[in-house]
């Protein structure tokens, strides 16, 4: 089992990821995601989502969900025990970034993220992922595809070929897919 640390090393610095998070952001406006929502983020680990939505003075209220909490502003919860002990719509939006791979039932918790949350953005990496030494990472478990994302009944897909700091995404075929990105807006509206 790999230590904290080193996981932290395989998966990279903020900086390196933060083009993720600048993704999710920048995907849940243009699905509605207003100034002062009440987000939460699945899956949180050090709430990179939360610094990068500081960085860009986006106006909300945060909380993270994960097994430790790294931060003040992520509680303790494992995702792997569903029902989550929350409040039905208690959340403007939901994220879960680079996550679900890492559990035993992806759609079970996806199930639950839903029933908490107004809209739901979710982020997997895929095979051909921008995610250093992918295949290394021994917490995951699952290996997502468009086929398992499709399953799980998102509104709208996006096969995410690239990220940059100019433009929050590109649009790609599958096979050149690096990140696959499921949105479910207004599931409990």
């Amino acid at each position: 089992m790999m230590s904290a640390e080193e996981l932290k090393v395989l998966r990279g610095s903020y900086e390196v990821r933060r083009p993720e998070y600048r993704l999710a952001l920048g995907v849940a406006v243009e699905f509605g995601l207003q100034e002062g929502a009440k987000i939460v983020d699945f899956g949180a680990g050090d709430a990179s989502l939360e610094t990068f939505a500081k960085e860009v003075n986006y106006p909300h209220t945060y909380q993270g969900y994960d097994l430790t909490a790294e931060v003040e502003s992520v509680a303790v919860m494992d995702l792997e025990k569903t029902p989550y002990p929350i409040k039905d719509n208690e959340y403007d939006f939901g994220f879960c970034i680079e996550t679900l791979e890492h559990l035993q039932d992806p759609l079970a918790a996806v199930r639950d993220m839903e029933r908490c949350c107004r809209n739901l953005l979710i982020t997997v990496p895929t095979e051909k992922s921008l995610i250093k030494d992918y295949h290394e990472d021994p917490t995951h478990i699952y290996n997502m595809s468009r086929e398992v994302v499709d399953r799980m009944g998102f509104y709208k897909i996006y096969n995410i070929n690239s990220i940059s700091h100019k433009k929050p995404y590109e649009v790609s075929d599958e096979k050149d897919a690096n990140i696959i990105l499921g949105v479910y807006y207004g599931y409990n509206l």
